[in-house]
């Protein structure tokens, strides 16, 4: 995806007990995570995590089924459009990998999405 393009995005943050109103705690208990997706709330990717970082968070990342079940189950829920989460190819020195903002790399992907 290009990251000038603009797009819906969902952000994660630590768990504040409970999640505020519009936040889902996720199935590890560790974060809260809220998708953008209202009109008006379309974001290039840079200008996405700005807005997760005003809240305390960044991106969603996902590193596992569980969450990537989760976000599919409890906050995407049928959309079919696409959002910004929190991987990109802005860092070091092989652009052809998707890194994500805690500097993990992605080794799992499915008609060209990240898994």
């Amino acid at each position: 995806m290009d990251c000038d393009k603009y797009h819906w995005f969902m952000c994660e943050k630590p768990l504040a007990f409970p999640c505020y109103s519009g936040w889902i705690q996720s199935p590890s208990g560790e974060i809260c995570v809220k998708k953008f997706h209202a009109v008006g709330q379309l974001a290039y990717w840079s200008l996405a995590r700005s807005t997760c970082w005003s809240y305390g968070g960044d991106l969603v990342t996902i590193h596992d089924g569980t969450m990537l079940n989760f976000i599919t189950d409890n906050v995407i829920v049928g959309d079919i459009f696409p959002y910004w989460i929190g991987y990109n190819k802005l860092h070091g020195g092989n652009r052809s990998q998707w890194i994500g903002d805690d500097e993990t790399p992605v080794h799992t992907y499915t008609n060209n999405r990240i898994l």
